[in-house]
């Protein structure tokens, strides 16, 4: 399930709307180094979506797509984030 949260950023203070987490029909994928998210298509298992990730793209940023990457604020990038309570929730 994922959420969508209202986030402010501890690094360079700004606010902005961050969706966290994949839902029944697609897993989100999220770059390594910039923050970036891509949602695909869900496959039956995890070994699948991990084949799927060795066949994207890097990031326009360079960096590499992760299953487990954190969020990151898209002003400067940080992953110091506060989200506070969801305010809505997704599968």
């Amino acid at each position: 399930m994922g959420q969508t949260y209202e986030a402010t950023c501890r690094g360079c203070g700004k606010q902005f709307r961050l969706s966290d987490g994949g839902g029944f029909r697609f897993v989100q994928v999220r770059c390594e180094n910039c923050g970036a998210t891509k949602n695909l298509p869900r496959e039956r298992s995890r070994k699948r979506e991990d084949s799927i990730l060795q066949q994207l793209e890097a990031c326009r940023c360079g960096g590499a797509f992760s299953l487990d990457a954190p969020p990151r604020c898209p002003f400067c990038h940080s992953s110091d984030l506060d989200l506070g309570e969801p305010e809505i929730y997704y599968d």
